[in-house]
């Protein structure tokens, strides 16, 4: 009940707010990108290890 009142609360703002639901997806999308990107570091990584030892 919280999480949907909350949700309806983000979701106003935005359609009050147009540019900042923009900049909140731009956010999202450059975290997400950089975590896959340091997922795939670590996961090259581990295996150029497994395959030294």
């Amino acid at each position: 009940m919280v999480i949907h009142l909350f949700f309806w609360m983000i979701l106003n703002r935005w359609w009050t707010h147009p540019c900042e639901l923009v900049a909140c997806l731009v956010n999202v999308y450059f975290v997400v990108w950089v975590v896959v990107m340091c997922c795939l570091m670590i996961l090259s990584v581990l295996s150029a290890v497994e395959k030294r030892s």
